[in-house]
């Protein structure tokens, strides 16, 4: 034996005999201390003890804790009740929250649905006497339980309506006992993209109205529950929001006898709502208003009953159930008994000159109108030219009654001769103009800066003076002033008057007040007349108050006529004021004023539905009211939708399913609900026995082999409409399979697959007595039943990990098996492998022996990352035959791959090491290994010498006492 080991037998040999000493005084006084305890009285003021019958419970959403109230003395006070949690049994709790004294439960919402969690509690206890002192208490029992998955909202509908989707769904199971959850709504526009979030709505409303949406466009729905985390998605669905057409193209009218005939394009967008008319609306002025006529279901129609030779403007829209479109283009036509192309134009004539703005030498033709229009407008004049007088060619067109040539030499002599074209054809030619030799002479430019104002009865024209006065060698002569009553087309209508070369104006009294003129001036010299000037326009007072408002427009909703119109064309000799706004409910008297406004628009809100209602509007200035605008009617009609469509049934055992289409036409707003009659004829005593939210009712209050008729209506926000077709039904006993299990979920955690479904939506007349659960490694195929079970759920231990396991479930009743119910895949959750090269290195400090261990981390993390390290030691020479066998004892933790164990450790003892990895699924496989500490060699420390002193004493007293 080594001189430490020899030492140390001394002590404990020495200790040995002072103990034996010890124990023959505490003999003696036994019996004397044992009659002061049985005295005592047996009261501990005190004691407590840890809170009592701690269970847990998985609900949906969280794990529920209950518990009794902790035992204490009189001089104890229980404050707190703390909570810990762990995701193993074994592994470190965490303190999550602490709870007053008077509580005895909690809702813990703070872990993951599917995990089990472990939890134990505590009590805070305060110590009253001798002094205040904060002690926690010994920890309760530990329990476990699985918090469960919320359910996706359930059975979501879509419904495009008029400018907006309609969402409905029904509440998942569980979803009352939230208050504070919401339902999230996604949106794609299509089923296969990324959904985006649009918006979220309160926990007890089940329908979303998206108005953010483009009408005829496709949208794509899921729904989302959340509480203290989301669900799963719910099933997706998909609607097309209707709004009005755009509106009709490319109107064209044609002239017949008495009669026009129009044509258009279909609108290029229906914005999903079928088109069901084509409104048509006419006017016999250009810039009047245009008064509804009829509608049509095509793109052509006849307008009958016209007079020949009068002009008719005409514009078209387009219909739906959303409304009406806006208008197309305007078109016109005269009607005649039968068009012809026009006669030639007549007196073609030559003028040359020069532009100076331009620097470009020019012949200019004018000519006057053909006698004859052939009954059709002229669209354009057409100008063919010649060198030789014998081969003329297409040079160019104008719509007024001149052109300029500018593609000329001097010193040719060209020819010239002019057709007119209408929607029939082109006309003969006219005589023929010739240039005589071309010399461009200078003419003057043309006035400058015209500018027209009205004013009560007249037009007042002033202008700068011309650039150039030409080549003339006497300078400007008159300045010659034309007027037309149109923009463009039919200059000159006529020659106005003359101004002599130094006034600079023209005073034009010859108008009508409230006609608009438009006018142009030309340069004369002595050799020739110049170029126009720009035009310019203006309107004569009609008085000193304003023209009428354009274009008034009434547009009805419900229980409102909204009213707009265009300022007025002339605001007479101010700026209008505000507008006076008149009603009546008939189109010739008994008109009242209703109302004022300072825009243009005005909404009526004292209106009745199904009222017609008519108003006119006049502008009113500092000094007069205008004359009133056009009248216009409208009338906000309640319809009511129209019948559902191709109802059927299909009896079973005590009930009758019925289902139907939605009507064609919604009516006035959407469809809110359907009425269910029900009779046991076919022709009178019809009963409402419910209403549905869809299209499908289920009526459970039959009786086998007795015929009942039924039918449905729709109701809208507004009215009800006519009755569905009627069918008939009768129950009996005849069954069928069930129909499928619904919303299959699977739940994992590191050792078994959680699977959850719903029962089948119908069990085909008889009891769902079973549920199949198949199991496959292979996805879509493959499946192998693997239980039979009465409930809907059901836990697969028989899993391993690293696999991923795909499931279904079938129903059962005793006709037989039903389809198949959505897949779910699954794979556990893994914890990490284990730790590698474990390696061992004994040390003494002060004699004192300690071990570092090192170790590699693992090869995989599995399903989570890395928290920490267990590390486990067993001190016992014994030999083991297996590793599972050996006693071992957590003795620390660490977060890195290094640990230091200086707790306790005695030469030559056998230790055994074992360390694992922990993530939040549990411990890995452990490493082990075993380490032998040998003697310490190093001289006699300190505490060595205190020890043989001790040794030496008690081996003193040994000997005094025996001989004693």
């Amino acid at each position: 034996m080594k001189t430490k080991q020899v030492i140390y037998f001394i002590i404990l040999v020495n200790l040995f005999g002072l103990i034996i000493s010890f124990s023959e005084s505490e003999t003696t006084n036994k019996l004397e201390k044992q009659q002061i305890f049985d005295s005592a009285e047996p009261i501990d003021d005190n004691f407590y003890t840890p809170p009592q019958n701690l269970t847990a419970s998985g609900e949906i959403g969280y794990v529920q804790l209950n518990w009794t109230a902790s035992e204490f003395g009189v001089n104890i006070n229980v404050e707190s009740y703390n909570i810990y949690r762990s995701i193993t049994n074994d592994s470190s709790f965490t303190f999550i929250t602490s709870l007053s004294s008077m509580e005895l439960s909690y809702q813990d919402f703070t872990g993951d649905p599917g995990i089990e969690y472990f939890y134990f509690v505590t009590a805070g206890i305060v110590i009253i006497d001798p002094s205040w002192e904060e002690q926690e208490s010994e920890s309760s029992n530990i329990v476990s339980a699985v918090s469960l998955a919320m359910l996706p909202p359930q059975n979501l509908t879509a419904s495009g309506e008029i400018g907006y989707v309609q969402l409905n769904w029904t509440a998942p199971s569980g979803a009352s006992a939230f208050p504070q959850s919401s339902y999230n709504i996604y949106r794609s526009l299509t089923n296969d993209s990324i959904f985006t979030f649009i918006d979220s709505a309160y926990n007890w409303e089940l329908s979303y109205q998206d108005n953010d949406v483009v009408c005829g466009t496709e949208y794509f729905y899921y729904v989302s529950i959340f509480t203290f985390q989301e669900s799963n998605q719910s099933n997706i669905v998909s609607a097309i929001p209707i709004g009005v057409p755009s509106l009709p193209s490319n109107l064209q009218a044609t002239p017949g006898n008495e009669s026009v005939a129009l044509h258009w394009e279909s609108p290029i967008l229906n914005n999903g709502s079928t088109i069901l008319w084509y409104n048509i609306y006419r006017t016999t002025n250009v810039g009047g208003s245009f008064s509804y006529q009829f509608n049509t279901s095509s793109m052509n129609a006849i307008d009958v009953n016209l007079t020949n030779g009068h002009e008719y403007y005409y514009k078209v829209s387009a219909a739906s159930i959303a409304g009406e479109s806006e208008f197309s283009n305007n078109a016109s036509a005269i009607p005649v008994n039968q068009s012809t192309v026009p006669t030639a134009p007549l007196n073609p004539s030559i003028s040359t000159g020069k532009d100076y703005l331009d620097a470009d030498d020019y012949i200019q033709l004018t000519w006057d109108k053909p006698v004859s229009n052939g009954g059709a407008l002229i669209n354009e004049y057409r100008i063919y030219r010649s060198e030789d007088n014998e081969s003329f060619s297409y040079i160019g067109y104008n719509t007024m009654l001149r052109y300029f040539d500018i593609e000329i030499e001097n010193g040719t002599t060209y020819y010239y001769y002019i057709t007119a074209v209408n929607s029939i054809g082109e006309s003969n030619t006219s005589s023929i103009a010739e240039s005589n030799n071309t010399s461009v002479l200078n003419k003057a430019t043309p006035p400058e800066n015209i500018t027209a104002k009205a004013g009560l009865g007249f037009v007042f024209l002033e202008w700068d003076a011309p650039l150039s006065n030409g080549s003339s060698s006497w300078g400007l002569t008159y300045f010659y002033i034309y007027r037309s009553t149109r923009s463009t087309t039919g200059f000159p209508e006529y020659f106005l008057g003359l101004s002599y070369y130094d006034e600079f104006y023209y005073n034009d009294t010859s108008v009508e007040n409230g006609t608009t003129y438009y006018y142009y001036v030309t340069t004369y010299n002595d050799y020739d007349e110049s170029l126009g000037s720009s035009i310019v326009n203006a309107t004569p007072y009609a008085s000193y108050g304003p023209s009428s408002p354009q274009n008034l427009q009434a547009t009805p909703s419900n229980c409102t006529v909204g009213l707009q119109w265009e300022v007025p064309t002339l605001s007479g000799a101010s700026i209008i004021k505000y507008y006076e706004i008149y009603r009546s409910t008939n189109n010739t008297t008994a008109y009242t004023q209703i109302g004022t406004s300072f825009s243009e628009e005005y909404n009526d809100t004292t209106v009745t539905n199904n009222i017609t209602y008519y108003y006119y509007v006049v502008a009113v200035n500092n000094y007069a009211a205008s004359p009133q605008s056009n009248e216009v009617s409208a009338i906000f009609v309640i319809i009511a939708p129209s019948a559902p469509q191709n109802l059927q049934t299909t009896p079973s055992n005590c009930t009758i399913e019925l289902q139907w289409d939605a009507p064609a036409l919604t009516g006035t707003g959407p469809i809110i609900h359907y009425e269910i009659y029900r009779s046991t004829n076919d022709t009178t005593s019809y009963t409402q026995i419910g209403t549905s939210f869809s299209e499908e009712y289920n009526d459970t209050t039959v009786t086998n082999n007795i015929t009942y008729y039924y039918y449905v209506v729709a109701v809208n926000n507004y009215a009800v409409g006519p009755q569905s077709n009627e069918v008939s039904g009768i129950p009996a006993l005849f069954a069928t399979v069930p129909s499928k299990p619904l919303n299959l979920q699977a739940i994992t955690n590191i050792v078994e697959v959680q699977l959850y479904w719903n029962i089948s939506s119908t069990n085909g007349g008889e009891p769902i007595f079973n549920y199949t659960v198949y199991r496959s490694t292979t996805n879509g195929t493959d499946y192998i039943a693997i239980v039979n079970t009465n409930t809907t759920s059901y836990i697969d231990e028989n899993v391993t990990q690293g696999y991923i396991y795909f499931y279904v479930v079938k129903a059962i009743n005793i006709i037989g098996e039903s389809e198949k119910s959505n897949q779910v895949s699954a794979r556990l959750k893994e914890t990490p492998s284990a730790p590698t090269g474990l390696r061992i290195e004994s040390n003494f400090a002060d004699g004192v022996p300690y071990n570092i261990l090192e170790w590699n981390a693992p090869l995989s993390n599995g399903s989570a990352p890395i928290l920490y390290y267990n590390i486990y030691r067993a001190n016992n020479t014994a030999e083991y035959s297996s590793d599972e066998n050996i006693p071992y004892e957590i003795i620390g933790t660490s977060t890195i791959t290094q640990f230091t164990d200086d707790g306790d450790l005695v030469p030559h003892m056998n230790y055994y090491y074992k360390i694992v990895a922990v993530n939040i699924y549990g411990e890995s496989i452990g490493i082990s290994d075993t380490f032998h500490i040998e003697e310490d060699s190093s001289p006699l420390g300190p505490i060595d010498l205190l020890l043989v002193l001790i040794g030496v004493v008690g081996a003193s007293i040994i000997y005094k006492k025996k001989r004693k």
